[in-house]
């Protein structure tokens, strides 16, 4: 079977980009990636026309047997892959989308008049989410194509050589890997992370990721002469793993519209506590107190009580970090992921 992605630029890395880099080489399909978007130093508005051309002329001339379009419920999104999928209905190529982010604001704007986007949407064969919550928003203003849970992925080779029996429940360093956005809760991990210091001494905190948030971040710790913070800015590859295995405990007070952070499911994989926010798909199976905590708040002081609650009991934080382990590698690996949505391509294939 012959497959045609729509993906993001893998130069400006983030969960959906890193989400494809690591399918890759996991795809049981001859699959190929058509990037959109905006490019490092180039906006979306820009690249949309080129984007739509290119992907005109892989229709007309690359015989693909379906089209898989990544997007995002966001306003310009749904509307460049409204046209992306009238083009694939006038081809009669199958067509599946993947809704990744998801935007309340945009939800309830669509809500109010939802008959150009169900008619457009509905021309889909399959569409993807990551949260039970928004299949039954899309249900609800009208789509009646089959709508498929799915999730992000852990690479399989992160996991390789990775033995959790070697965490034995002390924690050293805390993790925050991700954008250094404030809607990420970068200003809220590192306050957590001052007040729980003041206890523990020995304490770090691990700052990995770019972006809007990071010089005022930077500034807040000089100013409070706040030790043993690193910003380590953007990582991947080797780093992130060693960042991971360096860590015991990973913290996202996210605000942001997320679908599925691969970052917590990476953590999971990697043993370690999990706290964050109950945002998006890691409703769907996240079990309180036994995978970390979901918090509702965005107050350091409930994040800085939590870290605490996990400093204070070595059992729980060892036997925390064995069981995610075991659910990441039983729920969310690259290689298994890939056979499940070349099974359901398939399946579209033939209807």
């Amino acid at each position: 079977m012959k497959v045609l992605m729509t993906v993001p630029s893998f130069n400006v890395l983030g969960g959906v980009a890193s989400h494809y880099m690591g399918l890759r080489r996991h795809w049981p399909m001859d699959v190929t990636y058509h990037t959109i978007g905006r490019r490092r130093h180039v906006p979306a508005i820009i690249t949309f026309v080129p984007d739509m051309v290119i992907f005109l002329f892989r229709l007309l001339f690359g015989r693909y047997d379906a089209v898989l379009l990544n997007s995002s419920f966001k306003s310009h999104p749904i509307r460049r892959d409204a046209l992306f999928l009238r083009l694939c209905s006038w081809f009669r190529i199958p067509t599946a989308v993947f809704f990744h982010g998801w935007n309340s604001d945009v939800y309830e704007r669509v809500k109010s008049s939802p008959t150009g986007f169900v008619k457009a949407y509905n021309r889909a064969r399959l569409i993807y989410v990551l949260y039970s919550g928004f299949a039954r928003q899309l249900a609800e203003i009208g789509i009646t194509v089959p709508i498929h849970l799915t999730t992000t992925k852990v690479s399989d080779e992160m996991l390789a050589g990775f033995d959790v029996t070697k965490r034995d429940g002390n924690i050293d360093q805390i993790l925050f890997l991700a954008r250094a956005d404030k809607e990420k809760g970068l200003d809220v991990t590192i306050r957590a992370f001052e007040l729980v210091k003041k206890r523990y001494p020995h304490l770090r905190l691990s700052v990995c990721g770019d972006g809007n948030a990071l010089r005022e971040a930077k500034d807040y710790v000089a100013v409070h002469q706040l030790a043993d913070v690193t910003f380590h800015g953007f990582v991947k590859g080797a780093e992130i793993i060693r960042q991971f295995n360096e860590s015991q405990l990973y913290i996202l007070p996210t605000t942001h519209g997320e679908g599925m952070a691969t970052s917590v499911l990476e953590a999971m994989a990697m043993g370690l506590v999990v706290l964050t926010r109950p945002v998006g798909g890691v409703n769907d199976f996240f079990e309180q107190d036994k995978m970390g905590r979901l918090i509702e708040s965005v107050d350091p002081v409930d994040y800085a009580n939590a870290i605490i609650h996990y400093l204070e009991d070595v059992s729980l934080t060892r036997n925390t970090a064995r069981y995610n382990h075991q659910y990441a590698c039983e729920h969310f690996k690259a290689s298994a992921i890939a056979i499940s949505m070349c099974d359901d391509l398939q399946r579209i294939t033939t209807k």
